[in-house]
């Protein structure tokens, strides 16, 4: 797989995971400091996705970087159960350890402000 697929494929695992609330297995994906720094439980986590990320999504990727070892994905989500036709753009940081081992952070305030206005 090239570089920007396999990135995808590890983002797409995550948000497969959020979608069907599978928060314990999109909970261990997670960067440890970014887990003590927003999520400090696993239960604080689900509650969060609960509250803010859809159940049906569509994602465009709309751009990747590479910054050292890290890569950061610039995302367009939308809720397709929604009749709101608004996206919410989300950052998803990815570290690539090895190959399939990889640690991922993400925006946590672009879901925040989306779904607080309703």
């Amino acid at each position: 797989m090239s570089e920007q697929k396999r990135i995808e494929y590890y983002t797409s695992e995550f948000i497969k995971a959020l979608e069907a609330r599978n928060t314990s297995y999109a909970y261990k994906m997670l960067n440890a400091d970014f887990k003590k720094n927003y999520f400090n439980t696993e239960e604080a986590f689900e509650e969060y996705i609960k509250k803010y990320f859809p159940k049906e999504t569509s994602v465009k990727y709309n751009n990747m970087e590479r910054l050292g070892d890290i890569y950061v994905l610039d995302l367009e989500i939308k809720d397709i159960l929604s009749s709101d036709p608004n996206n919410f753009n989300c950052y998803i940081v990815v570290k690539e350890n090895d190959y399939n081992d990889f640690e991922l952070s993400f925006s946590v305030d672009s879901a925040m402000e989306k779904y607080s206005e309703e």
